[in-house]
């Protein structure tokens, strides 16, 4: 779908062109966002993933935010048990969702974990367009 081969073949991961024109959105929040979004009659999916090295967008703060959203499912979402994400009996990561709700912690990627895990970043997008989310084994 992508032809994401590795990281020399990744070259638009921090065009800084396309940096500068978001800059004005780098410090906002989003998080009345997402809670609206999740608490829509219809319900939609919403997957937020990071990679566990990633010093810029921590996954415990990523953590922390999913846990912090006020939405119809948040009891649940926080007593759920993270499961391990596997791809061809290979673990990359650990995952918890509920309902259309899904956080990803991603091993071994940084900030852009299409970067550190491309294979395994296509998979999961791939899975999310076409089913919004399901098990990757």
């Amino acid at each position: 779908m992508f032809n994401v081969k590795g990281y020399r073949d990744f070259k638009y991961v921090c065009n800084s062109n396309i940096r500068k024109h978001l800059w004005d959105d780098w410090f906002n929040s989003y998080s009345n966002t997402v809670q609206n979004i999740l608490n829509h009659p219809s319900h939609p999916h919403i997957q937020l993933f990071y990679g566990d090295k990633d010093y810029i967008c921590n996954w415990r703060g990523g953590e922390f935010l999913a846990h912090s959203l006020d939405w119809y499912g948040k009891k649940n979402f926080e007593e759920t048990e993270y499961k391990k994400m596997t791809l061809n009996k290979t673990v990359y990561g650990k995952y918890k969702r509920w309902e259309g709700f899904t956080f990803m912690r991603v091993d071994n990627a940084g900030h852009s974990v299409p970067e550190g895990q491309p294979f395994f970043a296509e998979r999961m997008l791939e899975s999310f367009i076409e089913y919004g989310f399901q098990d990757l084994n």
